[in-house]
C-alpha cells in the first residue's frame, strides 16, 4: 500500500502505471487536459510518459503498480 500526503507536486509516469484508490481525496491534472477525481475504489491507468500534476487534499491510501518498459502501448 501506497499513501501520498496532502500538497500538490509534478509528476511523470516512468512507464504504464495502475492506481487503485482506497482512501482520500485529490485529483491529477495531466498537462493539457481534464483534471481526473479519483474516489475510494476508482482505478487510474496512466499511459507511459503521462505528466501532470497531483492535488492532494486529504491523504490519499491505494495500490500502484508501474511497468517501466510498456512502451509498446
Amino acid at each position: 500500500m501506497r499513501k501520498w500526503g496532502a500538497g500538490e507536486w509534478p509528476y511523470t509516469t516512468a512507464g504504464l502505471e495502475f492506481c487503485q484508490i482506497l482512501s482520500g481525496y485529490g485529483s491529477f491534472v495531466p498537462e493539457g487536459g481534464e483534471p481526473i477525481l479519483p474516489n475510494s475504489g476508482d482505478a487510474i491507468l496512466f499511459y507511459p510518459r503521462t505528466a501532470g500534476r497531483w492535488i492532494v487534499v486529504e491523504t490519499l491510501k491505494g495500490l500502484s503498480l508501474t511497468l517501466p518498459n510498456a512502451s509498446y502501448l
